[in-house]
């Protein structure tokens, strides 16, 4: 409807939030209620009344009714124990310090239930020390409406259904409109500060730094150009030792070099220096999880994006020293057996061998378990099958086989740690949609965070493809970038690849790949 397309133009000149035509019936439902309200006849009798004044009261209930606010209390609650875990941390190193000051922003806050969890999960993490803390908690949203609900505190008793046990003491029972109610306690909404906040905006009603950043759900519903101005704005408004939380539908892969994860749907401040790609660089080297790490003296590769206090992250560290009755092969030596892996393969193996191949928008796993030294490695090119069962071309099942290959030949799971790389942006996207690459690199993360491997080495996301080498003995993994005209070569074969497996899967079947050698 062309009174849509003026409704979808006016909201993202207004806020940045795009509403395509996916979004027509949900749009037409909202925009309604207004036009009811209003006593209006149509659609377009009411924007007239909008664009008649754009600074008018009017247009701010448009984009109220237009929002979208899902919430819940402890809404990935991953998020949450690893923000108790920092702010103990924190409490520790104050006792040494004296520094009791603590801050936090919910951006996005919606209907208030993010940041009182967040709250609540400082309360129980400070416990008696509390009073003693500076504690600030902003909360912003576009919305006016959903502003007013957060900062009264109010929740129907549905809506703290989950809420852990211990932490329903932080709520007093009221009746509100009628109706039996909970409220959160006052000393926790003494913490908090509530204001409108519209992202697009040159000038914001917040200032940094911040301990901590919660931005989750928020920028899937801006196109890329605008999340590509708002995520740096956010970095800068994050503490240098802070963490960023993003949705569990956000992917920030595609900015490297503004933030770089370090946990599930976590991140921290990327490192402004750039790794050389030019030559074979390093990712980390594994040991044992038990054993306390210290970072080599020198690196050339970026961060691998793991941190102490991360669950399962543990610190890259120094390679152990090889044995002293031969010398240690490097990876680019001809002294080990070498296999090459293509993509839908994966190896396995006891014995000391070199594993390599070459990435574009594909990921490799490599698996190592550093008390049997057994490792192996996949080659995948889309997340999961949607046509052939069984096929290592898809994420689901290249893990699969790889794990149990490992556990086949006596790896422990309980001390596997792994490494990837790929993900490259080789391969082009239609405006507003999600590259082979980001879906890849999105459930790589999730799938290992979710299996309990920690992510000790990562190469991903860059724009060249590369070449990886691994070897199965001792854990190390080896990356350079391949030339211009191999990389041009791995970008059209992963296009034509992927257009092959998706819509013609028995003609993939026997397709030639030796081109990744």
């Amino acid at each position: 409807m062309p009174q849509l397309k003026r409704v979808a133009r006016l909201v993202h000149a207004a806020t940045g939030i795009v509403l395509d035509e996916t979004k027509h019936a949900l749009v037409s439902g909202r925009l309604a209620r207004r036009v009811r309200s209003l006593a209006l006849s149509d659609y377009g009798e009411y924007l007239a009344f909008v664009e008649a004044d754009p600074d008018g009261p009017e247009l701010q209930e448009l984009v109220n009714v237009i929002t979208t606010n899902k919430t819940s209390f402890f809404r990935e609650p991953h998020h949450f124990v690893l923000l108790r875990r920092h702010i103990e941390a924190r409490v520790a190193s104050a006792r040494a310090t004296g520094a009791r000051r603590l801050r936090i922003w919910s951006a996005g806050c919606s209907t208030g239930e993010e940041p009182y969890t967040i709250a609540m999960t400082v309360a129980e993490a400070l416990g008696r020390e509390l009073a003693s803390w500076q504690v600030e908690i902003i909360a912003t949203d576009i919305d006016t409406a959903v502003l007013s609900t957060a900062s009264s505190g109010i929740y129907l008793p549905e809506r703290v259904d989950g809420i852990p046990e211990a932490y329903l003491a932080h709520f007093e029972d009221v009746v509100a409109s009628g109706k039996r109610a909970l409220r959160v306690e006052q000393k926790l909404r003494d913490l908090i500060s509530f204001r409108q906040l519209n992202f697009i905006d040159d000038h914001w009603p917040v200032r940094g730094p911040f301990d901590h950043v919660f931005c989750r759900n928020v920028t899937i519903y801006f196109d890329r150009p605008t999340q590509a101005r708002l995520y740096p704005r956010l970095a800068a408004n994050l503490a240098p030792d802070g963490l960023f939380f993003a949705g569990h539908s956000e992917n920030l892969s595609w900015c490297p070099e503004v933030f770089r994860l370090v946990g599930q749907t976590v991140y921290a401040r990327s490192d402004t220096a750039a790794a050389p790609l030019s030559s074979p660089t390093p990712l980390s080297s594994p040991t044992p999880r038990a054993a306390p790490r210290q970072p080599p003296a020198a690196r050339t590769t970026p961060r691998s994006g793991t941190m102490p206090a991360v669950p399962r992250a543990p610190t890259p560290g120094p390679r152990p020293a090889p044995p002293s009755s031969r010398p240690t092969p490097r990876p680019w030596d001809r002294s080990l057996p070498e296999k090459s892996i293509v993509a839908g393969e994966v190896f396995t193996t006891r014995e000391p061998t070199l594993l390599k191949t070459t990435l574009g928008s594909c990921i490799s796993v490599c698996l190592y378990d550093p008390g049997t030294k057994i490792g192996g490695m996949n080659h995948f090119m889309l997340p999961a099958a949607n046509q052939r069962a069984g096929s290592a071309l898809y994420g689901i099942q290249a893990m699969e086989i790889l794990i149990n290959g490992l556990l086949k030949l006596g790896a422990d799971r309980r001390r596997m740690v792994a490494k990837i790389a790929g993900a490259c942006n080789v391969m082009n996207c239609a405006p507003g949609g999600r590259t082979v690459s980001e879906r890849n690199l999105t459930f790589i993360e999730q799938y290992l965070a979710d299996e309990g491997f920690p992510i000790v080495g990562r190469r991903v996301a860059a724009t060249q493809a590369l070449e990886l080498r691994f070897r199965t003995d001792t854990g190390e993994a080896f990356i350079r970038t391949v030339d211009d005209g191999i990389s041009s070569r791995v970008a059209r074969r992963d296009e034509e690849y992927e257009r092959e497996i998706v819509q013609k899967p028995s003609r993939a079947e026997t397709e030639d790949i030796t081109w990744f050698r």
